[in-house]
């Protein structure tokens, strides 16, 4: 983490307490058929992860999202949208709106709003490289089902600061397109079903410093966390044949721990055993410690500083007929290369000049190098360069972009370690940028006595960043200290062990116990540098070669006799000599292996690079010297001029030796072979050439007709891309609206049916929408009546205002209770109330009927006995009264009393109703004026 990211978030806390650096961010990522995938993932995912999630998806401008509330019911951690500004908290899961983009700066969301005109609308991918820059290692990507490659440029940011990438396995995706894409970065941690994900990721976050970190961050012999970390290194270099030990141990750790976190598993010694079993382990620990993510022109300042302050020098001080030489070690997947090849094409553009150069680009990942290889880019990763260069040095290839075929040519790609094979020698300019932070300062020196070798006189070098030229600064000269770009200074010679990268493998293959055996001590050191320095002085240029003509050793300046080929890099010796010295250097190293002595050739005269050289060579065999059972032998370039007579005894092979003129008529015989058969194939090519010419001038008018065709179709598929994306999810949300649908018409229909309630549903054209089955006891329905006026339908009501009751009610919105009768003696109650939607809307009216014969049955017979009692009471001839208990006066009043205890008691039956049974008992204190 940089100063200033830590400046820019301070020290800052989220409401759970936790200090925006310290909450992880998981970035989740999808397209067309992620609901389902979000289903799986948040299902498996515990609500007690203390991670904070953001989930990314294309969603229709215009439509409101029902995400939200989907993902609520499948996860137990509170589900919001994002609104603006939102802070992040653990365990809580934020959703983008539509039409929105989304960044992230600290713990704070930000939304700003989509361009609808842009090309295409990467919102997935603008929020994981947001995500990455502010979080570093605690950004987690996610990417689930989708089309297209949204995404991609995100995973790689993620994985470029030293995060966490996990990929729905593309067999169980919906769409696997996006997944597909994300994995052929090979930038990807974990590729599962989204389940297993979530419980790997849960796992991830309870292992997380469980490892103290310091333990091993400085070598230990006693220490066995010190021992499994020596154990894995060693590993990776058994099955991998490279070395991490000179690799910066809080890197290599930092590495490993997540990759054993991300296992579950408790410390490196159980890490360790895992390699063990698993190798496929140790090809993904290797994948995540090459970390070989680039971008085309990153940082695009220091680029516009070299094309002003080296590539315009460069061609100005071209030679003649002599290419520019460019070496880029650690190339990654090729868009730095390229990006070097687009500034030569347009200064030499510029000067309308075809430029002359090569570039050669080395890596150690072979995976890297077969995609640089190809020249094929996501749109995610070009989408920094500029329109016109992209029209300049692409075509358009499927849902990227492919280098043109005149830029791809200038690069040869190879798999090279800097630290062990060869360099490459006379180069122009070596970019060796965001190699060495990853080196220890022992590796980092040996890196810059091999650029420096490489460079010859007054070539340039291009750093990164965040890279220093330390020890070796006496090396070079500052071009430009704020870019990072410096010269080698001058001299003549340079001097440069081949087999001084065996010792740096040596120094790690068994563990620091080995590494103290091969130390140099003081008087060593001083030995060595006496040595180099009588070489640069008196030394003639020479090599050691073995039995196979391979190259050991070289001392001094013998660029004017070796070159480096195209192709892989390579020691042999007759690859690299120059021809003019092949056939005599041949016959002198048979000779000197043949008979074990000194051999010499003759003066030999010949000119390079505008020079004329004379010189002879000398080849002792280095006796009683082997190395794993080889032979040795040295060659002396000898200057003729500057020769001094020796004692040894010379054999001049430019005589004419046996052997020597064996060799020259095998090479005349092949010679005059080669001849004959190139006459014959220049024949046959100029006959073809021919008649390929005219094809091939119809072929480039046609093809130029159909790339402007396929650029239009390209341009209109990704727009319909982008819209079908959108409408997937949107249907995705309706067929998950549906299902909820489905379950609450299955419950109200549980619901009527329960109730034995009739009803009817009208639109407000009074035509059925829907009845339930208890209404077939009044209407004649059938299921085909839906749709149909409910006017046009019989039924059995023995009332014929309904559908004035229907139509006054849509008037005046008052609901109407109707009594009915139906033919068969049954009753029931009608109410009929409007339709009201969601949204307060009337949309027709709701019958309902409410069968209540049974009701009506014990009502008559109530009033029946009612009749009966009337009857007998009345008739009676007995004197018989009702009357009401009063308790808390202690008395009663009479309700009703019959004709005969009138007669009886001499009064009429109002006079009785207002008197008391206390009154009867007491005539006397009956004071019939206060009645009436």
């Amino acid at each position: 983490m940089s100063s200033n990211d830590t400046a820019r978030r301070g020290d800052s806390a989220d409401d759970e307490g936790k200090p925006d650096e310290e909450l992880y961010v998981v970035g989740i990522g999808a397209s067309a058929g992620g609901l389902a995938a979000f289903k799986e993932f948040f299902e498996a995912l515990p609500a007690d992860t203390g991670m904070a999630y953001v989930v990314v998806q294309h969603l229709a401008p215009a439509k409101h999202s029902e995400l939200p509330a989907i993902l609520g019911r499948w996860s137990e951690m509170e589900v919001e949208l994002i609104g603006e500004a939102t802070r992040l908290e653990a365990n809580h899961v934020y959703v983008i709106p539509p039409d929105k983009t989304l960044t992230i700066e600290g713990n704070t969301l930000e939304l700003g709003q989509r361009i609808h005109d842009e090309h295409r609308h990467l919102v997935i991918d603008r929020f994981l490289d947001a995500l990455s820059k502010t979080k570093d290692e605690r950004a987690v990507g996610i990417i689930l089902s989708g089309t297209q490659s949204d995404g991609t440029r995100g995973v790689m940011a993620i994985k470029e600061r030293g995060g966490l990438v996990l990929v729905q396995s593309p067999e169980e995706a919906e769409y696997p397109s996006m997944p597909q894409n994300a994995i052929k970065t090979g930038r990807v941690d974990l590729i599962l079903p989204a389940a297993e994900l979530a419980e790997r990721l849960a796992a991830f976050e309870a292992n997380q410093g469980r490892l103290d970190r310091s333990d091993i961050l400085c070598a230990g012999d006693d220490d066995s966390q010190e021992g499994a970390y020596m154990a894995i290194v060693d590993q990776l270099r058994r099955v991998t044949g490279h070395d991490f030990s000179h690799y910066k141990r809080s890197t290599m750790v930092r590495r490993i721990d997540r990759r054993r976190s991300l296992h579950g598993l408790d410390d490196l010694q159980a890490y360790a055993e895992f390699l063990d079993d698993h190798r496929a382990e140790v090809e993904q620990l290797f994948d995540e410690v090459l970390i070989t993510v680039t971008r085309f022109f990153r940082n695009q300042t220091a680029f516009e500083v070299l094309k002003e302050e080296v590539i315009t020098r460069l061609f100005d001080e071209q030679e003649s007929g002599k290419p520019i030489r460019i070496w880029v070690p650690g190339c990654a997947t090729g868009e730095e290369v390229y990006s070097i090849a687009m500034l030569m094409e347009e200064v030499a553009e510029e000067r309308k000049i075809r430029g002359e150069y090569k570039i050669f680009a080395t890596d150690l990942d072979r995976r890297a190098i077969s995609q640089a290889r190809k020249g094929i880019f996501s749109a995610a990763s070009c989408e920094r360069l500029s329109k016109e260069r992209l029209e300049r040095f692409f075509v358009s290839q499927g849902d990227g972009f492919r280098v043109r075929g005149e830029l791809r040519d200038r690069v040869l790609f190879a798999v090279h370690d800097i630290l062990q094979d060869p360099p490459f020698a006379r180069q122009d300019l070596v970019s060796c940028r965001n190699l060495l932070i990853y080196l220890d300062r022992e590796a980092q020196r040996r890196v810059f006595e091999v650029i420096y070798y490489s460079l010859g006189t007054k070539g340039y070098l291009f750093l990164g960043a965040s890279e220093f030229l330390g020890d070796a600064s006496n090396l070079f000269t500052v071009i430009d200290k704020s870019e990072r770009i410096f010269q080698s200074e001058g001299g003549e010679s340079r001097i440069v062990s081949l087999s001084n990268a065996r010792g740096l493998r040596e120094m790690s293959g068994e563990g620091l116990g080995r590494a103290e055996k091969h130390r140099q001590t003081p008087a060593t050191l001083i030995g060595s540098e006496h040595y180099r320095m009588l070489s640069e002085k008196y030394a003639p240029p020479s090599l050691v070669v073995d039995e196979n003509y391979d190259i050991i050793h070289i001392v001094g300046d013998s660029q004017y006799f070796l070159r480096v080929p195209s192709g892989p890099p390579t020691t042999a010796l007759f690859k690299t000599i120059i021809p003019q010295l092949r056939l005599p250097l041949r016959t002198a190293l048979i000779e000197a292996f043949d008979q074990g002595q000194t051999t010499t050739t003759g003066e030999i005269t010949f000119e390079r690079e505008a020079s004329q050289y004379c010189l002879r060579i000398v080849v002792r065999v280095i006796e009683e010297r082997h190395i794993e059972g080889r032979k040795l032998a040295q060659i002396v370039f000898e200057n003729v001029d500057e020769m001094h007579e020796t004692a040894e005894t010379l054999i001049d092979v430019s005589s004419a030796d046996p052997s020597f003129q064996r060799v020259i008529e095998r090479v005349e015989a092949e010679n005059e072979r080669l001849s004959e058969e190139l006459y014959r194939t220049i024949e046959r090519y100029e006959t073809t050439t021919e008649e390929l010419k005219t094809s091939n001038e119809e072929l480039l008018t046609i093809n130029e007709e159909l790339q402007s065709t396929t650029e239009e179709l390209e341009t209109s598929k990704e727009e319909l891309q982008s819209t079908n994306e959108e409408l997937i999810t949107v249907n995705d949300e309706l067929g998950d609206k549906i299902g909820q649908l489905d379950e609450v018409n299955n419950d109200l229909k549980n619901l009527l049916a329960s109730t034995q309630i009739g009803t009817i549903f009208l639109d407000r054209a009074l035509k059925i929408r829907r009845f339930t089955a208890p209404v077939k006891k009044y209407f004649n329905l059938i299921d085909a009546d839906v749709g149909r006026p409910v006017e046009h339908v019989t039924h059995q009501l023995q009332y014929d205002g309904l559908v004035h009751d229907l139509r006054g009610v849509l008037d005046d919105l008052q609901p109407r209770e109707r009594e009915l009768r139906s033919e068969n003696d049954h009753w029931f109650i009608m109410r009929v109330l409007p339709y009201r939607t969601v949204d307060e809307r009337i949309d027709g009216v709701v019958v309902t009927f409410f069968d209540i014969t049974d009701r009506k049955e014990v009502q008559r017979r109530l009033e029946e006995r009612e009749l009966l009692f009337r009857t007998v009471f009345e008739s009676a001839s007995d004197g018989l009264f009702l009357y009401h208990l009063d308790e808390q006066e202690g008395g009663s009043n009479f309700t009703e009393v019959n004709e005969s205890v009138c007669r009886r008691l001499g009064y009429d039956q109002q006079t009785l109703s207002l008197m008391s049974l206390a009154d009867l008992v007491d005539p006397k204190s009956i004071d019939l004026d206060a009645y009436f």
